[in-house]
């Protein structure tokens, strides 16, 4: 079993340590768990973007419940499909699944509030936060000082500037070198490629999933 994912990693840094809400809408934090699934089956060598469609190289288990479940399903499908269409297929009930997940493994915990003593709210608090810290230490390790970065670094900075978290992940640094260095740490990764394939089509599953979503609101 993997020990810890870039969703799961992804997910620990959308939460805020204190109130236990997510950072940013729900639908960029769906659709970047949705990318962190298919950008940990490219790392792990189990799929490739192929001119504009994700194809199956291996359908060997990477040791991951959801991203098993995920690879599976891409080797099932009759046709190939664009990254943003697999991001709109895997992201429905995937944040909740994994909260519970982390939950159970005590890297979050579930507290539960009476929002004016009708609504149960539920919040994800810090738990263990080795994960969590682990992950910013990496980042601020490539993006605040410039340290050559891995793979799983890039990629996992990449779901962070998709999702727009990376404000929130580095608020003290200035935006506009925030941005030049999360450009340069893409363009450095040893799969820079598939990494830009699938952030932008994080964003393009983002803005329909937000425009759906508004549109059924009005």
């Amino acid at each position: 079993m993997m020990d810890v994912t870039l969703g799961d990693e992804l997910l620990l840094l959308g939460y805020d340590d204190v109130t236990g809400k997510a950072e940013v809408a729900s639908a960029d934090l769906e659709c970047g768990l949705a990318g962190a699934l298919l950008m940990e089956l490219t790392l792990a060598g189990r799929v490739e973007v192929s001119g504009k469609n994700l194809t199956v190289l291996d359908s060997a288990p990477v040791g991951d419940a959801e991203a098993d479940a995920a690879l599976n399903r891409l080797a099932g499908e009759d046709k190939p499909h664009p990254p943003d269409w697999w991001i709109d297929q895997l992201r429905s009930g995937l944040r909740e699944r994994m909260l519970e997940r982390l939950t159970e493994r005590g890297m979050l915990r579930l507290e539960r509030h009476k929002k004016m003593l009708v609504v149960t709210v539920s919040r994800y608090v810090s738990g263990d936060s080795a994960a969590e810290s682990d992950a910013r230490a990496r980042l601020e390790d490539v993006v605040v000082r410039g340290a050559e970065p891995d793979a799983r670094t890039a990629a996992l900075g990449a779901l962070v500037d998709s999702c727009g978290l990376a404000r929130r992940v580095f608020p003290d640094m200035d935006p506009g070198e925030l941005e030049a260095r999360l450009k340069q740490l893409g363009d450095a990764a040893p799969v820079r490629e598939a990494i830009r394939s699938i952030q932008a089509a994080m964003i393009a599953a983002t803005l329909v999933a937000t425009t759906t979503a508004a549109t059924v609101a009005t």
